[in-house]
Parts: C-alpha cells; sequence; structure tokens
C-alpha cells in the first residue's frame, strides 16, 4: 500500500529577487511547505532572480503568499517600465494533477 499523497490544489509560481530567495526557502521550509527553486533573469525583474515553485493545499495558499510577503526586502524596483512595488511577484493556479515520482 503506498502512503497517502498530499492534497495539492494550487501551484503557486512566484519570482522573487536573488537576495531573497534563501530567507524565504528557509521560512517556506519551518513551515514544512515543499518547494522547488529554479535560478532565472531577466523578465520581471530585470535581474537575477529565483522561481519558486510551490504546491499547495487550498488552504495553504494564502500562508504561503504571507511568507513570500513578509521576507521580500529592500525598496520596490522603480524605473523604465516599471511602477509600484516591484518586489517580487506570484502567480496562484489550479493544479490540474499532482503526482510524487
Amino acid at each position: 500500500m503506498q502512503p497517502q499523497q498530499p492534497s495539492v490544489d494550487k501551484l503557486i509560481i512566484a519570482v522573487v529577487r536573488n537576495d531573497d530567495a534563501n530567507t524565504i526557502v528557509d521560512e517556506l521550509v519551518k513551515r514544512r511547505i515543499g518547494n522547488t527553486r529554479i535560478n532565472t533573469a531577466g523578465g520581471v525583474l530585470r535581474r537575477g532572480n529565483v522561481t519558486l515553485l510551490v504546491g499547495v493545499p487550498a488552504s495553504q495558499v494564502d500562508e504561503t503568499l504571507d511568507v513570500i510577503r513578509e521576507n521580500v526586502s529592500g525598496q520596490p524596483l522603480t524605473g523604465k517600465g516599471q511602477t509600484g512595488d516591484n518586489r517580487g511577484v506570484a502567480f496562484v493556479i489550479d493544479a490540474g494533477r499532482y503526482v510524487r515520482v
């Protein structure tokens, strides 16, 4: 008999500054929120950044977004083509299927 897999209803794709990634990942791990870190560049933040893939039950979406929000640092990036609070961005999408391999 295989162990029960956790229910993953949502996939959070968060793009954060490279400088903030370790703190965010450490806090997610403390809360037993699994994640995958991908080092990326350009696009949303126009510099070295990290994309975090976080699969969670729907009930954990707000907690996870709070962890990310509370652990980004520095001033918002403003300049050509950028407005507002650009310390990171997160997308929350439905996870059609979650399978551990």
